[in-house]
């Protein structure tokens, strides 16, 4: 192989690829090789996967593609695609959360976020994406998310919690009082008769 060939994109893809279901230092491993997705050994030789590559319509910009995603990268299961096609099949991707599936835009109408900010949890950068659904659901989405915070930072949140509830407590207590005195305004008020 050439210094010019292992800077190709095609080895860029090729390389990643065998990185992200053999090395478990890598980010994307959990999502590949910790689910036992492999790479077949006829392709784990760069100039047998390249040789695939050319003869199955490979061109620079087009992305690595398993059909059914959970099984290995071989021959009869890779395609190459379009990345805005590869993008828009990831939108597709079916998570479930408590026993309700649903696909990434489906989740995010529901949430009323961004298919992005979805996927971002799906691939490991924030709060795993069932958490994630979990408290959007429960909390919807001015709901802030704070990893491993502090002490001071907890004290803070409870005391701010329990000056919520106490205002809740104080305008449900005022609302209550407005109620009775209209109630009593309209009781103490005269009633006009109308006759015909």
């Amino acid at each position: 192989m050439t210094q010019k060939e292992s800077r190709s994109h095609l080895y860029m893809i090729w390389s990643s690829m065998k990185r992200r279901c053999e090395n478990p230092n890598m980010p994307n491993y959990k999502y590949y090789g910790a689910k036992g997705i492999k790479v077949c050994g006829e392709w784990h030789s760069f100039p047998k996967f390249k040789e695939w590559a050319k003869a199955n319509g490979y061109v620079d910009g087009l992305s690595l593609d398993r059909i059914d995603s959970s099984r290995d990268y071989e021959p009869d299961n890779c395609q190459w695609m379009a990345l805005s096609d590869n993008a828009t099949k990831s939108l597709e991707r079916i998570v479930t959360v408590d026993g309700v599936e649903g696909n990434v835009r489906a989740w995010a109408k529901l949430l009323d976020c961004s298919p992005g900010n979805i996927s971002y949890h799906i691939y490991g950068k924030g709060v795993p994406v069932e958490e994630f659904i979990r408290r959007r659901a429960r909390y919807g989405k001015n709901q802030r998310v704070v990893r491993n915070p502090s002490e001071r930072t907890v004290k803070a949140m409870r005391r701010l919690n329990r000056k919520l509830v106490e205002l809740t407590e104080s305008v449900g207590a005022l609302q209550g009082e407005l109620d009775f005195s209209e109630e009593q305004r309209l009781s103490e008020s005269p009633v006009l008769e109308v006759t015909a």
